[in-house]
C-alpha cells in the first residue's frame, strides 16, 4: 500500500488551544488524519474545508471518529487573573486519582510533593520491625494467618534489610480470587493452561528438588531464546531460597505485557464465594462477557457504561498513581495507549480463573505480577546534579508501542503522541506559571507559542529503529517525524530531566533511569511488582497518559522558556530520592523477597 499524508501537522490555519483558552471560540475534539494526536484532547477551531487528510488513512480514523459524534462544545468559566494571598483555596481531589487545579489555590506541585512525602514517611515509620509485628499486620490486612514458612521469609527480610516488609498488598489482591476455586479444580485448569502458547512452567516436583523449568510451549525460535533468558532470570532470583519452597508449578508468559483479560462477572462470583466460604463451580461460569474492555470493569463504571472520550475543563495532575491507571475510571486511555490499541477486534475476556505470571498488568487483566531481570542494572556512578547542564526533557526511542499498520489506530498510541506533542510548532500552549512560593495562587495559566515552548523545554524524538511497523506505516512515520540521532550514555547523563514511557509492554529503561540521578517523569498504564513500594512526587514525577500535565510539570521544575521560576532544589530532591530508592528498594534481594513471599 502506498499512501502519504499531506503533512503530519497540515491543519491549515488551525490553532491548537488548551482547555483554558479564550472564551467564546467554538471548540471540538478532533483526531488528526495522518498525524499523531499532540495530546489526548485537541480542541480545534475548524471549518469543513480546512481539515484534510489522505483518503487511504480513513481506516485509521474511523474507530475514533465514531466516538466523536456526540462531542459538545466546552464551556469555560471566567477566572480572575489576580488574587489576594489570604484567599488561597483548596484543590479538588477527585475519585479517579487526579487533582483538579483550583486557580485560586497554590501551584499544585508544592502540595503534591508535600502530601506524598508525608504518606511515604508514614509508611516507613509504621513498617513491622519483628516477626510478631509482621504476623500481626498480615492478619490485620488479610484476615487470615500467614502461609507456612513465613518465618523463613522473615529471616530473609531481616538478613537482607528488605524495606517496607508489609507492603505486598498486590500479591494478596492478585491471588485472592483463586481461594474461590477448589484445589483439585485449580490444578486441572492449570494443567490445561500449561499448553497455552508462548508460556513456560517453572516449579519443583518433590520437596528436595531444585526449582527448574518443567515445560514450555514456545511457537518460534525467537521466543525460545526469550525463554532461556526469562526463565533463567526467574530461577536466578529464587535459587537462594528454593529449599524453603514446597513443590509447586507456576505458569509464566513469555510476553512483556499481560494477556489475561478480566471478566468482572467471574471475579464478582469468586468474591461472593470467598465471602460465603464456598467454591465456584468451574463448569458453570457466567457466559462470555462481550463488552470488550469494559468486561473487566464493575457495572456503572465509565468504561463499562460506554464512555469513550472525556472532556476536561480544568488542569489536572496525578495524586494517586494506581487510581490514575484504572482504565475503568479513565475510559479515554483505551484509545490512547498501545496496550489496548493492538487489538483489531473487540477483546474477549478469559472465562476461566487460571493463575499466570507476567512482568506487569493492568486493571483490566488478571495476570499476577512478578519481578523481571529485563533491564535491571546495579548501582552505577552517575554525573552529579551540578554537572547536568541540559534542562530540557529527554527521550529517545523507536515507535515500538504497538504494531503500526493500516489495521491499527496507531496514530493515537502513546509514543507517536508524545513525539508530536513535544515537537509541534503550531498553535499555542497554556501552562501554569511556576510561582515563587506556595503562598501565592497559581492562576489560570499563560499562553505561549507551542514552537517556542517545545524548543526551550523538550528534546524528544524517534530514533531510526522502525521494526514494529508495516512498510507503508513505516513510510508514514518517516515522512511525518524528524528522526533524531541516538544519544550516548555520557551525553544522556547531562540531562536533568528524562521521561520514561511504555513500549509494547513494560519499559525496561525505568530501573536505569531511576539510577541516573536525573528527575524521571513517568507515564504508564502498567502496574509492576514495585508499584506500591514507590511514591509519586517523592521518587519520580507521574504524567498522565494524555500528557496534558507534561509541560506544566516540566516548567515548574526547570522554569519557563526563559528559565524563570525554576525550582531546581525541589527537582534535585526528587532526583536524589529516586536514585536512593533504586539502590535501596530495587536490588536483586528485593526481587527475591517478592518472589519468595
Amino acid at each position: 500500500m502506498d499512501y502519504k499524508p499531506h503533512t503530519l501537522l497540515n491543519l491549515k490555519n488551525d490553532k491548537m488551544v488548551s482547555a483554558t483558552a479564550r472564551i467564546g471560540r467554538r471548540f471540538i475534539l478532533v483526531v488528526f488524519g495522518a498525524c499523531i494526536l499532540s495530546a489526548t484532547y485537541l480542541f480545534v477551531e475548524f471549518s469543513a474545508d480546512t481539515l484534510s487528510y489522505h483518503p487511504k488513512l480513513s481506516k485509521y480514523l474511523a474507530p475514533i471518529e465514531s466516538g466523536l459524534k456526540n462531542v459538545v462544545p466546552i464551556n469555560f468559566t471566567h477566572i480572575p487573573s489576580s488574587f489576594s494571598e489570604d484567599q488561597l483555596e483548596d484543590h479538588h481531589y477527585r475519585e479517579d486519582g487526579l487533582l483538579e487545579v483550583n486557580p485560586q489555590g497554590p501551584h499544585p506541585i508544592y502540595e503534591l510533593m508535600e502530601r506524598s512525602q508525608r504518606t511515604w514517611d508514614s509508611r516507613l515509620r509504621r513498617a513491622s520491625r519483628t516477626l510478631q509485628d509482621a504476623v500481626r499486620e498480615y492478619r490485620r490486612r488479610y484476615r487470615r494467618p500467614p502461609p507456612k514458612g513465613f518465618n523463613h521469609w522473615w529471616d530473609y527480610v531481616v538478613t537482607h534489610n528488605i524495606q517496607l516488609p508489609d507492603e505486598y498488598d498486590s500479591i494478596h489482591d492478585q491471588l485472592e480470587h483463586y481461594w474461590a476455586v477448589k484445589p483439585a479444580d485449580l490444578a486441572q485448569l492449570q494443567q490445561q493452561w500449561e499448553s497455552h502458547r508462548d508460556t513456560y512452567t517453572v516449579g519443583k516436583v518433590t520437596e528436595g528438588d531444585p526449582i527448574t523449568v518443567l515445560g514450555t510451549s514456545m511457537t518460534n525460535e525467537t521466543l525460545q531464546h526469550d525463554l532461556n533468558r526469562l526463565a533463567n532470570g526467574q530461577l536466578n532470583l529464587i535459587k537462594d531460597v528454593q529449599q524453603f519452597i514446597p513443590p509447586f508449578r507456576a505458569i509464566f508468559t513469555a510476553s512483556d505485557n499481560p494477556n489475561q483479560l478480566t471478566d468482572h462477572n467471574i471475579e464478582a462470583m469468586a468474591n461472593q464465594a470467598i465471602t460465603e466460604g464456598t467454591y465456584i463451580d468451574i463448569h458453570h461460569l457466567p457466559s462470555v462477557n462481550t463488552d470488550g474492555w469494559g468486561a473487566g470493569c464493575p457495572p456503572g463504571s465509565p468504561l463499562r457504561a460506554g464512555a469513550r472520550l472525556m472532556h476536561p475543563n480544568d488542569k489536572t495532575f496525578i495524586y494517586d498513581q494506581q487510581l490514575s491507571m484504572d482504565v475503568c475510571r479513565h475510559p479515554e486511555n483505551v484509545h490512547l495507549h498501545g496496550a489496548f490499541l493492538q487489538y483489531n477486534t473487540t477483546p474477549v475476556p478469559e472465562v476461566t480463573l487460571v493463575p499466570q505470571f507476567s512482568p506487569c498488568t493492568t486493571k483490566l487483566h488478571r495476570d499476577i505480577t512478578v519481578p523481571s531481570l529485563d533491564g535491571w542494572t546495579g548501582d552505577v556512578d552517575n554525573v552529579s546534579w551540578e554537572e547536568k547542564v541540559d534542562d530540557r526533557l529527554l527521550w529517545r526511542g523507536p515507535p515500538s508501542d504497538v504494531y503500526h499498520s493500516p489495521d491499527t489506530t496507531w496514530v493515537t498510541s502513546h509514543r507517536p503522541r508524545l513525539v508530536n506533542h513535544t515537537n509541534t510548532r503550531d498553535g499555542v500552549q497554556t501552562f501554569l506559571p511556576p510561582t515563587n512560593s506556595s503562598r501565592e495562587p497559581v492562576g489560570f495559566g499563560r499562553e505561549v507559542k507551542s514552537g517556542d515552548l517545545n524548543m526551550a523545554t523538550m528534546d524528544i524524538g524517534f530514533t531510526g529503529d522502525f521494526a514494529a511497523c508495516a512498510s507503508a506505516a513505516c513510510n508514514v512515520i518517516r515522512e511525518s517525524f524528524e528522526v533524531k540521532d541516538s544519544l550516548s550514555p555520557d551525553t544522556s547523563a547531562l540531562y536533568k530531566f528524562v521521561i520514561d514511557v511504555d513500549s509494547h509492554g513494560f519499559s525496561t529503561r525505568f530501573k536505569r533511569l531511576m539510577s541516573s540521578n536525573s528527575v524521571v517523569f513517568r507515564s504508564t498504564v502498567y502496574s509492576h511488582w514495585f508499584t506500591e513500594r514507590l511514591a509519586p512526587w517523592v521518587h519520580y514525577v507521574p504524567v498522565q497518559i494524555d500528557y496534558s500535565d507534561l509541560h506544566d510539570a516540566v516548567i515548574f521544575f526547570r522554569g519557563d522558556i526563559n528559565g524563570e521560576g525554576a525550582h531546581d532544589q525541589l527537582a534535585r530532591k526528587i532526583a536524589d530520592a529516586g536514585k536512593s530508592w533504586s539502590e535501596t528498594f530495587w536490588r536483586k534481594e528485593d526481587m527475591t523477597a517478592y518472589l519468595f513471599r
